[in-house]
């Protein structure tokens, strides 16, 4: 009987053992749980601040892109007056040349 009561009082011990156990595996799980999402927060708070980075990169990249489109565009649109006034110039002197030759035919004829 005395064995019996030994192993009861171990039993015993060994339960509140396992219980306080049980409340420190709850404490560090909570803790850990803590732990997790205070590393998620920061990985968020990172995220965000590369997000932010990206997006006024983006933007300046865009502004860039539209005064090279700007330029291209007014280029093309000089060239084009360029080109038409290059047009009305060459037929201005296709017309003098033309003024030139009946000059010179009448000149030639009235010399023969």
């Amino acid at each position: 009987e005395n064995r019996v009561q030994q192993f009861q009082n171990t039993l015993s011990k060994l339960n509140q053992e396992n219980e306080a156990l049980k409340k420190q595996l709850h404490a560090l799980e909570a803790a850990g749980a803590g732990e997790v999402q205070n590393a998620l927060v920061e990985r968020l708070r990172v995220l965000e601040l590369d997000n932010t980075s990206l997006t006024r990169e983006s933007e300046l990249q865009r502004r860039q892109y539209e005064r090279c489109l700007d330029d291209v565009a007014n280029q093309v649109v000089r060239a084009l007056l360029a080109q038409k006034a290059l047009r009305e110039e060459i037929g201005t002197l296709q017309q003098r040349v033309r003024d030139l030759e009946t000059q010179n035919r009448t000149l030639t004829s009235l010399l023969l």
